[in-house]
This record gives C-alpha cells, structure tokens and sequence, in this order.
C-alpha cells in the first residue's frame, strides 16, 4: 500500500458536462438565494423598528443574514410552542463579531400590533429606540394558536 501526498490529476470538464452542470446548479443557486432574503412578514418587522426609530430621530438599522436567521428561527420555535421565551442571546451568532446583544420577543394578532405593544412597554421600546444598535435581525412566525410571534435580535458590532 502506497499513500501518496499529491492531490490527484484531474481531466477538465467538457463543454458539455460544464452546460449540464450549469443547468443542474443554476436552479439551486437560486432557490439558495431566495431563502437568504427576508421573507415580507421580516420585513415588516424590521420596517416598524425603523419607522419608530425615525419618528424619534433614530439612525435606522440595517438586516444581516446571521442575525435574521437566528431571529427568524426563535421565532418558529415561539410559535411552536405557544409561549414566549427568551433565546440564549450569543447562540446563532456564531461568525459575526459582537459588542451587545438584546433581543424583544412579542405576540399578538399581527405585526402592527405585536409593535405597538413593544412601544408601550419601557424595555421593549428601549431596544428600539437604542442608538448603539447597528442590525437587527427579525423573525415572524403563525403559531398553531392563531397568534403572530414576532422576534427582534439587535446588535451592536463594536
């Protein structure tokens, strides 16, 4: 038995296998794509922090991937399970350098509503209005209880 420390010669591929290829991981891409952006009810989350930081003079936040997802997936996991909680804060964030973590966990009957009981509450409101914040993720689930979950997850980069 010999073990040999070079990588193995490859021959190119065809014109041909490169066209199959193309077709079979062009489909794939795109569907990976989609699932990166925000889905709509995301967006109108994160579009209500905003308009609240703009109504108090707020710089607005952008979105991250890493924080969306994590935000995202706490807020399927609220909806199965009918109860509001709150995630280990540093858990999903694994990658993305951090400074400060907090994170608005909320229900309700939809997203506007689920906001104006954010605003209402002092800590809640707090974490919006916060400047030191640079992202926030958001996630947005339908539980089997009617309700809409919301998640909000902002992050100060340093």
């Amino acid at each position: 038995m010999t073990i040999s420390t070079r990588a193995p010669r490859f021959a190119p591929p065809s014109p041909r296998s490169r066209r199959r290829l193309a077709l079979v991981l062009a489909p794939l891409l795109v569907l990976g794509l989609a699932a990166c952006q925000p889905s709509p009810q995301q967006e109108s989350v994160r579009a209500h922090i905003n308009e609240s930081r703009r109504a108090h003079g707020v710089h607005q936040l952008g979105d991250d991937l890493i924080i969306n997802h994590k935000a995202q997936s706490w807020a399927e996991h609220l909806a199965s399970t009918g109860r509001l909680a709150h995630s280990s804060l540093s858990s999903g964030l694994d990658g993305l350098a951090w400074a400060a973590v907090a994170e608005n966990v909320g229900r309700g009957s939809s997203i506007a509503k689920v906001h104006e009981q954010y605003m209402r509450s002092s800590g809640h409101r707090s974490n919006i209005l916060d400047r030191r914040w640079d992202r926030v993720g958001t996630g947005h689930a339908v539980g089997g209880d009617g309700y809409v979950y919301t998640v909000q997850v902002f992050v100060d980069l340093g």
